[in-house]
């Protein structure tokens, strides 16, 4: 039979093992730039050696659509400030939720992560001495506050729900890095902490790196009073009801990938096709000097041949006018990517739609926007309940109300230039194409909208900015 501290220390959920790939693709997209590069993202070809691969990802570039088209739904659900009704005394945790944000700050960032894939949120309380700090005053004075923290998908190791859906026990991973003593080198400690309706109970995970075996060092359990457990699952879209996310970025990530491979395979073909080769013919191999075969000829690499063909030497390059296929598939990309979220243009539609035909073109965008209110909503609710449990005000079930705007279609000619200015910022010139059209008719009625947006493309212009409250997302800290 196993030890039970050893299925502990490897226990694991089925379906977010299963998805933590995509969920860890998910994280390098939104993060992008070096993360992103350094992540393994870009697919090596079959016949690729090692060397020209290497070179090709330092020189790769990636073009973001994740963290724009995130940032703009978190920017529609916070668009409008949350109605907020909760007793006298809660102040404390609206104020300052997490260790360093205030709630509403917090729950920008759970929204954020929400839409990618599921995300956790703790509601924990600092340990103190309730010798010193006997009253909630007194904890309340000394700041000894509960506070939320988030959990992405990857620390949440394993949890167990009962009949009615609701948590019997959640392991998560609190393992960190300690470097207190600037005199000593970091430590790294696995920590995995089990939290049930009771307690909690600290497990440490010790490898032996000699054996390559595993010790597991339990904690004393520590009672808790919130009579639950303290967790509270997020995210945008729960197709089966299980608290996994089943996220539409999952899609638009994927395709990102793709698309970072052929914007590679793209600056291979322009590369390749500015500088081009030397073919040089020799009647002996040891005719060429060893530092021209090794260095070029000029700035020009160079490749021998055997010179009793009586071919002339000549260079040898990828055709620039082959680029366009590339330039092709990732406008068809970038178009599917805004599709899968409702950000789509109709190509087919020449005319001025009405706000009716937007509004039923926005319904995609808005069915998440919706999910993610009301998942804010509930999150909110508990985090302020839960606190009350820890700081033993214990208020009632029905005190706290929090309600996030689920209209987002009454403006939505200024919703939908938001979101055809991000559109046009991709920098895909038909992308842009389409997006002139559009913003042409939404914005001047009656105008020959084909006609304006070819004479503006021809000249190059320039849209106006229009940004939206950047959301930071921040670790969780226990």
């Amino acid at each position: 039979m196993k030890d039970p501290l050893e299925i502990i220390a490897t226990r694991r959920h089925g379906k977010l093992a299963a998805k933590e790939e995509i969920y860890r693709l998910l994280d390098d997209s939104y993060k992008g730039g070096f993360q992103y590069i350094q992540g393994n993202h870009l697919t090596r070809h079959d016949r690729e050696y090692s060397v020209a691969y290497e070179k090709r990802v330092k020189r790769s570039v990636y073009v973001n659509f994740v963290q724009p088209i995130i940032d703009l739904l978190t920017g529609f659900v916070f668009k409008h400030e949350p109605e907020r009704q909760y007793p006298p005394g809660m102040e404390y945790i609206v104020e300052r939720a997490s260790k360093r944000k205030s709630l509403e700050k917090f729950m920008q960032s759970v929204c954020t992560l929400g839409f990618m894939y599921t995300v956790g949120v703790l509601v924990d309380s600092p340990r103190f001495d309730a010798a010193e700090y006997p009253t909630q005053a007194d904890r309340k004075s000394a700041k000894l506050n509960p506070y939320a923290c988030w959990y992405q998908p990857w620390q949440i190791r394993d949890f167990a729900l009962d009949e009615f859906s609701r948590l019997e026990w959640i392991l998560l991973d609190d393992s960190r890095v300690e470097k207190a003593d600037p005199l000593t080198g970091p430590v790294k400690r696995t920590i995995y902490r089990l939290w049930t309706k009771r307690d909690f109970t600290d497990f440490e995970i010790v490898h032996n790196k000699q054996t390559g075996g595993l010790k597991v060092v339990p904690g004393e359990p520590t009672p808790h009073p919130v009579g639950y457990v303290p967790f509270h699952f997020v995210n945008a879209r729960d197709v089966d009801d299980d608290y996994i996310s089943d996220s539409p970025f999952e899609d638009v990530a994927i395709l990102s990938r793709l698309d970072y491979s052929i914007l590679s395979y793209f600056e291979e073909m322009l590369a390749s096709g500015t500088f081009k080769t030397l073919f040089f013919p020799y009647l002996n191999k040891d005719e060429l000097p060893a530092e021209i075969k090794k260095k070029g000829l000029s700035d020009s690499p160079l490749v021998g041949f055997n010179g009793s063909m009586s071919q002339a030497p000549f260079f040898a390059g990828a055709k620039l006018e082959e680029i366009t296929p590339y330039k092709e598939a990732r406008n068809m990309l970038a178009l599917e990517i805004f599709r899968k979220v409702g950000m789509d243009i109709d190509r087919d539609k020449s005319y001025v739609q009405s706000g009716a035909a937007l509004g039923k073109e926005f319904e995609k965008t808005e069915a998440l926007l919706i999910g993610m209110s009301t998942a804010l909503s509930e999150c909110e609710e508990f985090i302020i309940r839960t606190a009350s449990k820890w700081d033993g005000s214990n208020i009632a079930e029905d005190a706290v109300e929090v309600e996030y705007s689920k209209k987002f279609q009454g403006d939505d000619v200024n919703d939908r230039l938001v979101k055809l200015y991000r559109l046009y910022d991709t920098g895909e010139p038909a992308v842009r194409q389409e997006t002139l059209k559009e913003i042409v008719q939404l914005t001047l009625p009656g105008v020959d909208a084909d006609k304006m947006a070819s004479e503006s493309m021809e000249r190059g212009p320039d849209v106006p900015d229009i940004s939206l409250e950047e959301n930071n997302s921040e670790e969780a800290t226990t």
